[in-house]
């Protein structure tokens, strides 16, 4: 089943935004069978849960967090998002800004909360703010920039 974006827009509450610019997207299939998804508009991370036989979107499920204060500040441009193997947490790099002030944020689906990360997230190259972000099966997180992984 096709279900283009222009088809959930208004569903997901992002149809009057002037800039809808969008990232990667992520899906991962949650231990019930559904399905979580996650990407990115110009300032949010966009998460929610899809049935596993209608692909309807779950009651309850949608959730859209701030990356960035608009209009105070600037756009948080997102670029990568990943979610861990079990779809309870998702990575996502961005511009750093005064509201998430870090290139890497973890956002905690299950407990609606962006999570502290330790002091790695500070020491990023600049480059990553425009990286796509992997798990490998050995877990490690990789981030590519134009000039190494990360």
């Amino acid at each position: 089943m096709y279900i283009g974006y222009e088809d959930t827009e208004s569903d997901l509450g992002i149809a009057d935004r002037p800039f809808k610019a969008r990232a990667e997207l992520e899906l991962v299939t949650l231990s019930s069978g559904d399905h979580r998804v996650a990407f990115t508009s110009n300032n949010e991370l966009i998460v929610f849960d899809l049935d596993e036989n209608t692909l309807d979107i779950l009651p309850g499920s949608l959730q859209k967090k701030l990356i960035s204060d608009l209009p105070n500040e600037v756009y948080a441009y997102p670029a990568g998002v990943e979610f861990t193997p079990n779809g309870d947490y998702i990575y996502v790099t961005h511009v750093p800004n005064l509201l998430r002030p870090n290139i890497i944020d973890c956002y905690d689906v299950d407990a609606d909360a962006w999570v502290n990360l330790p002091a790695w997230a500070n020491s990023l190259n600049a480059e990553h703010k425009n990286s796509f972000i992997e798990i490998g099966a050995n877990g490690d997180m990789y981030m590519p920039t134009e000039t190494h992984f990360g």
